[in-house]
């Protein structure tokens, strides 16, 4: 024991002395480690180290002037991944996460939601901070997948990127944006995960470890933001622009990987209809709700028939079901014409119970700021009903000289193909009425690609030149059986063309249509030139290659009649960008 004692005091005497002055004469002549020393070694090491005025300045509250999705994510990924890793397993690191997150957001602590809240804007600011805790646990636990105990390999699903550029694309925009090339080719499973509001962990070329690891999200942005020339020979599919919240010290300039951990678009969406205030006074009105429930003693008597509650935002006002019975013969007059019309009109329309025809009636003659919800068990009438509904709609607007102007929503976009093949086999393609579905492409087009294709915004442009050409290739080649229906084709063609692009259709274009149109009418005489009319016809094609993808976007949206689209979708850029919508 005395020999023990006796060590550490000249050990003691040891480390007192090599703190000391080189100059000074001691026992040692060991240098004194400085803290600029200090902290070398553990970045050296793998532990991060930032300053301290960095630290705190990412703490800071981010704007209401920044847009909602660099919010949101900016409010997450401030924080450092190893401090967001540690709150997948730790509730204390979790609730103080959970604290500074909210602050950064400016919105209150994390609270469960209750029955009654005082204000609109209360309730919606809670769900706001409930949705900045989902993006958390979305995060934390792909991080924990990829660096906790089964760690995944960086191989699987990793792209090689050059750095190229960086600037701030907007003037409220807080944070840079990277942008990179791949250094490879890469597929289009892969590529269809790294879309806009997806999470992405970047690790500079040479390092291995999570302490240098840097996360960002993916943002659209054009080429020309970071002075890059968008040319023919432009390869937009590798290039990728993404916003970098906190770089920790990290550079790119030798190139990066990237690797995508999760999707936050559906949580941005929300996010910006919780904390804009849009939602409420554009939509709602700031008018308190009652309910009611249409034919209520029906409803008890059939059990399979959809039940239709309406939200009427007529200062509070309670409506009783058949508040005034004289009213009852005058509405079975009225669906009796309806049935009439839907008769004689073109369209398949289903056929309702009595129920069904109260509820579509109740929505067709709803007024300004009114909501009706459809309530029933599956299998009991309610796609039929949307689709019914919608065709009346149509008609109703062809007799009142009227656009129609109806968009038709689901929560997933399997519901959303189902509704939009349900209503194209309704109408039976009127060209009248224009049709457009907007989503993503590979989850819509999954089951009815051949119908839906046509009417999807981002492939309308490939499916027009298609039809196009093959009218101008049997008609040089002389392969039509029928010249009348081939005929009324091309005729029919050029109307939903213009109808649906009338503002992208210029002097030229129209020119060209109308010598087509000429042509036709003397079609089905022997004499006339079918190789010039071919030529004429696949004009249209080459002029259709000259539009722009997003001018041609956006004027199908504006001129739509009907719009599908996902719950999700629905808040998506080029819907606010398109004013009409």
């Amino acid at each position: 024991n005395i020999s023990i004692v006796r060590q550490k005091t000249v050990n003691s005497s040891a480390s007192i002395f090599n703190r000391m002055d080189p100059k000074d004469s001691g026992p040692s002549k060991k240098r004194p480690v400085g803290e600029a020393t200090k902290l070398r070694g553990r970045a050296c090491r793998g532990k991060k180290i930032l300053n301290p005025m960095v630290r705190e300045k990412l703490k800071e509250p981010i704007s209401y002037l920044v847009p909602p999705q660099e919010r949101l994510m900016g409010s997450i990924l401030r924080t450092l991944p190893r401090d967001i890793l540690k709150s997948y397993n730790f509730p204390f690191c979790r609730e103080q996460l959970q604290a500074e997150m909210c602050k950064r957001a400016n919105l209150p602590p994390l609270a469960p939601l209750l029955s009654n809240y005082s204000s609109i804007e209360s309730h919606n600011q809670l769900h706001a901070a409930m949705v900045l805790e989902e993006s958390r646990a979305i995060i934390s636990e792909a991080l924990f997948k990829r660096w906790g105990r089964d760690r995944v390999p960086l191989s699987n699903g990793m792209v090689e990127l050059d750095f190229i550029s960086s600037a701030k694309i907007s003037s409220g925009s807080l944070h840079t944006v990277y942008y990179f090339q791949a250094r490879k080719a890469i597929s289009a499973d892969i590529r269809a995960n790294f879309r806009q509001a997806t999470v992405v962990e970047l690790m500079p070329i040479g390092r291995n470890s999570i302490e240098h690891i840097v996360l960002g999200s993916i943002v659209r942005s054009s080429p020309r933001n970071f002075y890059i020339v968008d040319d023919e020979d432009f390869d937009n599919d590798r290039h990728f622009a993404i916003m970098i919240y906190n770089t920790s010290g990290e550079s790119f300039q030798n190139g990066a990987r990237v690797m995508e951990l999760g999707s936050l678009l559906n949580l941005t969406r929300q996010f910006d209809a919780c904390t804009s205030g849009k939602f409420n006074n554009g939509i709602l009105g700031r008018r308190q709700s009652t309910q009611f429930d249409v034919d209520a003693e029906e409803r008890k008597d059939s059990s399979n028939s959809a039940v239709i509650k309406s939200v009427i935002s007529d200062n509070g006002a309670i409506i009783i079901k058949e508040q005034n019975q004289r009213k009852i013969s005058t509405i079975k007059e009225e669906l009796n014409g309806e049935d009439v019309k839907l008769q004689e009109s073109p369209y398949n329309v289903p056929q309702l119970n009595k129920t069904q025809k109260k509820a579509f009636k109740s929505f067709l003659d709803s007024s300004k700021h009114r909501i009706s919800i459809v309530q029933g068990p599956p299998g009991t009438g309610k796609t039929t009903l949307i689709v019914s509904i919608v065709c009346r709609y149509l008609l109703r607007a062809k007799d009142t000289s009227e656009k129609a102007r109806l968009m038709i929503c689901a929560p997933t976009n399997k519901a959303v193909a189902v509704l939009a093949t349900r209503v194209a086999d309704a109408i039976r393609e009127d060209p009248d009425i224009n049709i457009v579905l907007i989503g993503d492409k590979t989850r819509l087009l999954e089951d009815n690609q051949a119908i839906l294709q046509r009417f999807f915004v981002y492939t309308w442009k490939d499916e027009q030149i298609k039809d196009w050409q093959r009218f101008g290739r049997d008609c040089k080649a002389g392969r039509i059986r029928d010249e009348k229906a081939f005929r009324d084709c091309v005729l029919k063609q050029i109307k939903v063309l213009k109808r649906q692009a009338i503002g992208l259709v210029d002097d030229n274009f129209q020119s060209i249509l109308t010598r087509i149109c000429t042509e036709l009418k003397d079609f089905l005489k022997s004499n006339i030139d079918k190789t010039l009319l071919g030529e004429l016809i696949e004009k249209v094609a080459k002029e259709l290659k000259k539009w722009d993808e997003r001018e041609i976007v956006k004027t199908l949206l504006r001129e739509a009649n009907v719009i599908f689209c996902t719950l999700s979708s629905a808040g998506a850029q080029v819907m606010k960008d398109t004013l009409a919508v």
